[in-house]
């Protein structure tokens, strides 16, 4: 978005995401506030560049490729080809769980 903004390119949906992120951020200042991600921002450019929602999903899609190829690499180098996962019985070893601000539900 920042890139929009400074080609003169940003228009009432980058303003609407900021003025968003920095309403939330203000209620929430205490647990760090709150602030755009990847998707949100194309979803903001795109339809400030006015792309029908077919193009808009394919630029999403687009942006996530990157992870889902690293997580491909990653189950293929850590785990057999085909296995059972128990859903009682496994760990996880990403990000801690985090929970939602109640005022947020």
């Amino acid at each position: 978005m920042q890139l929009a903004f400074e080609l003169e390119l940003e228009g009432g949906h980058a303003t609407r995401a900021r003025a968003i992120e920095q309403e939330l951020g203000e209620r929430h200042v205490t647990d760090g506030g709150t602030s755009r991600n990847a998707d949100d921002a194309n979803a903001a450019v795109s339809g400030d560049l006015s792309f029908d929602a077919e193009t808009a999903t394919l630029l999403f899609t687009i942006s996530r490729a990157p992870d889902l190829v690293e997580h491909a690499l990653e189950e293929r180098r850590r785990h057999e080809t085909i296995r059972y996962i128990d859903p009682t019985k496994h760990k996880h070893d990403g990000p801690a769980e985090r929970h939602l601000v109640d005022s947020l539900i």
